[in-house]
């Protein structure tokens, strides 16, 4: 099994949401930064996939509220790798 490389995620998160990176923790609420939209979702999926070599789906993806659900998200397996 692959370990997720949780700081390239953060790292691209934090650029396509256009805050600064210290700004983004795993308690960061995605929907507060003001640019989690169904934009910045698909670049997640897209970096999620290149950074990790696992997908999810939108769907999966819409349900996390903080950078942690991500990680959470990605480590419970919902997101086959």
């Amino acid at each position: 099994m692959q370990k997720i490389d949780q700081q390239r995620v953060r790292e691209g998160l934090a650029e396509f949401l256009a805050i600064p990176l210290e700004n983004l923790h795993p308690e960061t609420d995605l929907n507060m930064t003001g640019n989690w939209d169904s934009l910045a979702k698909m670049a997640a999926i897209a970096l999620i996939v290149e950074a990790t070599r696992a997908s999810v789906s939108k769907d999966a993806l819409s349900e996390a509220k903080t950078l942690g659900d991500i990680f959470d998200l990605l480590d419970k397996g919902r997101a086959p790798r």
